[in-house]
C-alpha cells in the first residue's frame, strides 16, 4: 500500500487540532477540579504557587474561625457583665430598703386576770401549770425549753423564768422578759422575729392562761428577714453568672 503523503499545510492543521483538543481537555479538567494544574509535573511553578496560596488561605480561615469564637466569647462575657450589673443594682436597692426599714420588736404582753404578778410567784399553780411541765419558747429559728421545778436547771418562779430567758436568749435571737407596770409578764424580741410560748405535760398541751392569759404568740414585729433573703438570692445568681 502506498504511503500517505501529507502536505505541510495539512500537518499544521492536524497539529493545531491536536493542540485544540488538548486545551479543551485541560479546560474541562480545570472546570471540573478548580485546579490550574493537577501536579507539579504539569507546571511546577504554578503548582507550588497554588499550594502555597491554598495553605495561606487555610491559615487565614483558621484565624477567622478563632476570631469568630473570640468575638462570641466576648459577646457572652459582655452579656454576663450586663446581667451582673443589673443584679448589683437590684442588690443595692434591696440594701437601701433594708436600711430604711426600722426594726420593731415583737412583743407578747400578758393579759391574765387576777392579782398582779411578782417575781416571787410560783409558776406551778398558775392556772393549769404544774411541776414537771415543760415551757417552750421560740424566737425566730431558735427554740429553747425548760421544765418547771426546783431542781438545778429548772424554773420555779416567775423571776426564775425571767432569768432563764436573759441567760439563754442573748445571741442572734435576743429576748427579754420582765414584769411590766400592770403586773403582767411581758416578752420582747428585739429583732422583730416571730415569738411564741407554749407549755406541755409529756407532749400534751397545757394552758398558759394563768401566766399570760390568751397572749402566747405574736408576729407584730418588723424585721429585715425578707430583704436578707432577697439579697442572698441575688448574690447566688451573681455567683452562677461569674
Amino acid at each position: 500500500m502506498a504511503d500517505v503523503v501529507l502536505s505541510g499545510a495539512i500537518r499544521s492543521n492536524l497539529l493545531s487540532m491536536q493542540n485544540t483538543t488538548r486545551l479543551l481537555d485541560e479546560t474541562q479538567l480545570r472546570l471540573a477540579t478548580g485546579l490550574k494544574v493537577r501536579s507539579a509535573v504539569d507546571s511546577p511553578t504554578a503548582f507550588f504557587t497554588a499550594q502555597g496560596l491554598n495553605n495561606r488561605a487555610s491559615d487565614l480561615n483558621n484565624l477567622l474561625d478563632s476570631m469568630g469564637q473570640g468575638v462570641k466569647t466576648l459577646e457572652a462575657a459582655d452579656q454576663g457583665i450586663k446581667s451582673i450589673l443589673k443584679l448589683v443594682e437590684s442588690m443595692k436597692a434591696i440594701a437601701n430598703q433594708a436600711l430604711e426599714t426600722k426594726v420593731n420588736a415583737t412583743t407578747i404582753v400578758g393579759n391574765r386576770s387576777g392579782a398582779a404578778l411578782t417575781g416571787g410567784v410560783a409558776l406551778a399553780g398558775l392556772g393549769a401549770l404544774a411541776t414537771g411541765n415543760t415551757l417552750t419558747i421560740t424566737v425566730g429559728e431558735v427554740t429553747e425549753t425548760v421544765d418547771i421545778g426546783t431542781a438545778t436547771g429548772e424554773v420555779a418562779t416567775v423571776q426564775d423564768l425571767i432569768d432563764f430567758v436573759a441567760a439563754t436568749f442573748n445571741g442572734d435571737e435576743p429576748l427579754e422578759a420582765l414584769i411590766n407596770d400592770q403586773g403582767q409578764l411581758e416578752f420582747s424580741a428585739a429583732n422583730g422575729r416571730e415569738l411564741s410560748i407554749a407549755a406541755d405535760n409529756g407532749g400534751t398541751a397545757v394552758s398558759l392562761a394563768g401566766l399570760l392569759g390568751s397572749h402566747t404568740s405574736s408576729t407584730n414585729g418588723v424585721n429585715r428577714d425578707k430583704f436578707e433573703s432577697d439579697f442572698n438570692n441575688l448574690r447566688d445568681q451573681i455567683e452562677q453568672l461569674a
